[in-house]
């Protein structure tokens, strides 16, 4: 596995030094700091505020936080001023019960559903019905996309690429009041794409005839309109479950410079990933070695209130304790970007946009776990 995450990717090839897309991030302002609000976790005292180690967590329209604790092999819901409400499912086989709960997403009206990965189920609670309901994940269940919800009575998951997929995402909708029936399906990502590397002479491109799926985000708005970032570059997608592309932001013209050294080696370990493109050679210990190149789109979050927040890269990153977030509506219109700043150590891959909140997992110099939330700021 290499060690490369790709800066730049448009749909075509760009002329050499120009311009082909408007800066459309550069109207996102100034990063403007965002206030701790407080954390929950403790290293001793009552039990339900003292993590084992978290694995996800979620929040509804209502405010209220729902974590996973991997070790104890629970939720625990705390209500939106941060006190402890309840624990959900507990250790075991049986109905109600986890063996290995490896990501949550919460819906309208309380809903859950939490994957769990060693028992190879949906568990779903919530909604018109009583007690727990369990449909199997299929195979391959996945180990790297989280769940969403939406508001119209639906929980998605998604597919690595397989072959059989064209190569692409396969995005998964299910029903909650029936989550045993086969779901829907939507493939997300390009048929092709060209990766557009740029270095001090010029450019390197590598034109392949899939998409380029290793740094794939995505997430549900509420209205069940589907948002994507596109695998490398700074840019995402809004389209509706029929694939109509309703929104599209993308901002090619400001990649991340590389050196020419770094575009050579990155294209070699590019078609190394892919090996059934045109130049393919497996990945030499030069390649490996190779530092990575950031891309310009993390993750993908969408809020209970339907807005678009990109995860970006923070100077100093995670290990100063930074993390990065632009704020866009659904329809492209920027709203402005933000930073956390924490004295723990952040964990970026855990991370939910609510309401109110902005919850994020952290650990202190001695491991201990926190959930540190931020104030969410506010939009006319």
């Amino acid at each position: 596995m290499t060690a490369l995450l790709l800066a730049a990717a448009v749909l075509a090839p760009p002329t050499l030094g120009a311009q082909t897309e408007p800066c459309q991030r550069c109207a996102l302002g100034p990063v403007r700091r965002l206030v701790a609000m407080d954390r929950i976790g403790t290293v001793l005292g009552a039990r339900p505020y003292a993590f084992g180690r978290i694995q996800d967590l979620a929040q509804d329209g209502l405010g209220r936080l729902f974590v996973i604790d991997a070790l104890a092999r629970e939720l625990r819901v705390f209500h939106g001023d941060g006190r402890y409400a309840t624990t959900v499912g507990r250790e075991g086989w049986g109905p109600g019960e986890f063996q290995a709960p490896f990501a949550v997403a919460v819906a309208a009206g309380g809903a859950v559903v939490v994957r769990d990965v060693a028992k190879n189920v949906y568990m779903v609670r919530g909604g018109d019905r009583a007690g727990w309901r369990t449909a199997a994940t299929g195979n391959p269940a996945s180990f790297r996309f989280p769940l969403a919800a939406d508001t119209l009575g639906h929980f998605y998951d998604a597919r690595e690429p397989l072959s059989g997929f064209e190569g692409r995402p396969l995005l998964l909708r299910f029903r909650w009041e029936d989550p045993a029936s086969p779901p829907d399906t939507l493939l997300l990502g390009f048929r092709r794409e060209t990766v557009v590397l740029r270095d001090a002479r010029g450019q390197i491109v590598v034109d392949l005839d899939r998409p380029f799926t290793p740094v794939f985000t995505w997430d549900v708005l509420p209205d069940g309109r589907i948002v994507s970032a596109h695998p490398t570059g700074y840019g995402f997608a809004v389209r509706d479950w029929a694939g109509t592309m309703v929104t599209v932001v993308r901002d090619s013209a400001r990649s991340l410079p590389v050196s020419s050294r770094q575009s050579e080696l990155a294209r070699r370990q590019i078609l190394g990933m892919v090996p059934d493109v045109p130049g393919y050679a497996p990945p030499t210990k030069e390649d490996l070695a190779l530092p990575g190149i950031m891309p310009e789109i993390l993750a993908i979050h969408a809020s209970p209130d339907g807005l678009v927040w990109a995860q970006v890269p923070a100077k100093g990153g995670a290990a100063e304790h930074r993390i990065r977030l632009d704020a866009w509506s659904p329809a492209g219109e920027p709203l402005g970007r933000f930073e956390i700043v924490s004295d723990l150590e952040l964990v970026p891959q855990t991370i939910s946009v609510g309401q109110n909140f902005i919850a994020i997992v952290g650990r202190d110099e001695d491991d201990v776990e926190y959930v540190a939330r931020f104030l969410r700021p506010e939009f006319n």
